[in-house]
């Protein structure tokens, strides 16, 4: 029987396709019934096969043939009219995402407008991939090095930051010249597709977008399908580092590139003559943004002790100021909430102290925003990515500490430090190991006209602006001989 609800379908060689019911995957809300307090289902998604996998990789690869060759300006001009067809859906956006994931309404406009951004900044930029023309080591030869595109890019997006995450996914590949064979996320698949349309009603070909949903229990094989293709020549990921480790595996199997954005820990360094109160606030706003549910989330707070308490009164009181506009904490499924919830238990039961918050729980999926001191190294939120609104605060001795601290993690997405000493902050800053460092701001940053990753788990490549679009090129020779002067 077919869901009464509406079905986000799959897009395959240009046609929309929605098939049978048992592969239809259900899109529940945050919110809950006001009156059974269920989690309802808002919409279905039309879920691929292996087939249609097999089918997107095969028509990706050859639309490739033709959209490699539509010139830079025509390009230009299609992400141009996309931006102008999502700036008037705009409100439409906001509302899906608030739909499926639950972000507040002011985090879901600006990951909207971040897309918006993005998509705009390339088109600016499409004409500027060039090659060389190197020196020979001979008069007689004529090198020219070109920049083209790497062939059909497969893209994988989370739900968290949809438009934003999506829109880098599949719309940097295409801006370079590339086919994208995306995969949306099961848990806001609306979100992706509202971005897929507007390419698509731009004027996009069939065949240079496919997009794919995939039941949860069906995407280890059509994932691992997908970059086994010999179509697929490169493959980007954004989300978890477990999941973004086991797609490296298949990559590097099948001797593809990976360009890989993955989980943090990002800390804040909090120096003796930093703004106390403007850290505060920044430090309390880049845990809480989406209810912590961002990469780069501030998780870690590493305080001079001489300034120790006062900063912690600071933070108290900034947290306190700020609870009211966050409003509720829903995490996007309980089982999210249950893990973030279990490694704060396990951090009080080795001695952690509650500085700020509650560890009760509104219902199975929201969580209260905590501030913990005094946490055991032993804990696993000490050094494992919550991915939820937690602070822990650590005091630190001297600044060789607090580097070393940052550094030990595992993760290098981003990190930021406060101090008045512009200087000492970016000399600090060049001995984080973290794809950005930022200083007196956030750790939560990004721009459409920067580059955009991170190092050792936390991945490698970048997205974001020229540096995002090379990655999508590969570099080719084409020598001329018989140059030689007469």
């Amino acid at each position: 029987m077919t869901p009464s609800k509406r079905i986000i379908p799959l897009l395959i060689n240009g046609k929309k396709i929605v098939s049978k019911d048992s592969l239809h995957i259900p899109v529940y809300s945050t919110a809950r019934h006001p009156t059974t307090s269920e989690r309802e289902v808002v919409h279905f998604a039309q879920g691929a096969t292996v087939e249609q996998a097999v089918e997107a990789a095969i028509t990706s690869a050859a639309a490739f043939n033709k959209w490699r060759r539509v010139s830079p300006l025509q390009r230009r001009e299609l992400l141009l009219e996309t931006a102008n067809i999502l700036r008037k859906r705009r409100e439409d956006g906001i509302e899906i995402q608030m739909l499926e994931c639950s972000p507040d309404r002011n985090f879901a406009a600006k990951m909207y407008d971040d897309a918006i951004l993005h998509v705009t900044e390339w088109a600016g930029l499409v004409t500027s991939i060039r090659g060389t023309v190197p020196v020979s080591e001979t008069n007689d030869v004529l090198p020219i090095v070109f920049r083209e595109p790497v062939g059909p890019v497969f893209g994988i997006a989370p739900w968290n930051a949809a438009p934003v995450l999506s829109m880098r996914s599949l719309g940097m590949p295409i801006a370079a010249g590339c086919t994208s064979v995306f995969k949306t996320s099961e848990l806001s698949p609306a979100s992706h597709f509202s971005i897929v349309e507007a390419f698509i009603d731009a004027g996009l070909p069939a065949g240079v977008l496919n997009v794919l949903h995939v039941r949860p229990q069906d995407a280890p094989k059509i994932v691992r399908v997908l970059i086994e293709r010999p179509e697929i020549r490169k493959v980007n990921f954004t989300g978890s580092t477990r999941t973004g480790r086991e797609i490296a595996i298949a990559a590097a199997e099948n001797l593809k590139p990976v360009l890989l954005e993955m989980g943090g820990k990002s800390a804040s360094v909090i120096l003796k003559d930093a703004d106390l109160e403007n850290a505060a606030k920044h430090t309390v706003v880049g845990a809480w943004l989406n209810q912590g549910q961002i990469c780069m989330s501030t998780e870690r707070v590493l305080v001079s002790s001489d300034i120790f308490h006062k900063f912690l009164e600071h933070l108290k009181y900034a947290a306190a100021q700020l609870h009211p506009h966050f409003g509720q904490f829903p995490q996007v499924t309980p089982d999210y909430a249950d893990k973030i919830h279990d490694m704060i238990s396990e951090a009080l039961e080795h001695g952690a102290r509650l500085v700020y918050g509650s560890h009760e729980r509104p219902n199975d999926a929201q969580l209260s925003p905590t501030i913990l001191a005094g946490v055991s190294r032993q804990s696993k939120i000490y050094a494992e990515e919550s991915f939820g609104p937690t602070i822990i605060v650590i005091p630190i001795a001297s600044d060789a500490e607090a580097i070393n601290i940052v550094n030990e993690s595992d993760y290098g997405l981003s990190a930021s430090i406060w101090t008045k000493d512009v200087v000492k902050g970016i000399r600090l800053a060049r001995d984080i190991e973290s794809g950005a460092v930022h200083i007196n701001g956030m750790t939560v940053h990004d721009q459409s006209t920067l580059p955009h990753g991170g190092v050792k788990d936390s991945g490698n490549g970048r997205f974001g602006a020229e540096w995002g679009l090379n990655e999508f090129t590969i570099t080719k020779t084409v020598t001329v001989s018989g140059f030689a002067e007469h």
